[in-house]
């Protein structure tokens, strides 16, 4: 998809701006690696979390 001559336009209307939009209402949080693991211990304990539906 991305090499195609819409390709990276498609991906930044369909993943980047809705993301941008979620973190901009401080629903998402961007982040790296190491900082995701601190904020797991600091804000969750490390506790695992099941996502089920």
């Amino acid at each position: 998809m991305i090499s195609t001559p819409s390709g990276l336009n498609t991906v930044e209307q369909d993943v980047l701006l809705p993301l941008k939009s979620l973190r901009d209402s401080a629903q998402v949080e961007v982040t790296n690696f190491i900082s995701l693991v601190a904020t797991w211990k600091s804000r969750f304990a490390s506790q695992p979390c099941v996502y089920r539906e």
